[in-house]
């Protein structure tokens, strides 16, 4: 399996891109503008320990991932949802660790699609 199809679902990306190939690169370029002050916010909270805007964050950022195709990240800002949600803290710098090496991975993907 190369790191594309690894990273982010060809098919929805190319489902959006038939439909409407504008609205697929406004998804994109919201995604590409949002998601990186919102991934701020969601470490700021692990930091702070406030399982509410964990939860939240994790749930905003999952949301957008999956408007993108981009599932590896939809996956681990799933895993921060569920954790902020039970008031987890165990794993959660782990899970940080990866969205930031996901991300910058997925939005190099981005830019060749």
């Amino acid at each position: 399996m190369d790191l594309e199809t690894e990273l982010v679902d060809l098919n929805i990306i190319n489902s959006r891109k038939e439909i409407d190939i504008e609205f697929w690169n406004t998804i994109k370029d919201i995604f590409l503008r949002d998601a990186p002050k919102t991934m701020a916010l969601l470490q700021q909270s692990f930091i702070e320990e406030d399982f509410q805007a964990l939860y939240e964050f994790g749930h905003k950022l999952k949301g957008m991932a999956a408007n993108v195709g981009a599932v590896v990240l939809q996956d681990i800002f799933s895993q921060i949802e569920i954790k902020g949600k039970t008031s987890e803290l165990s794993g959660v710098e782990d899970l940080l660790e990866q969205m930031a090496k996901k991300y910058d991975l997925t939005i190099k993907i981005f830019g060749e699609l």
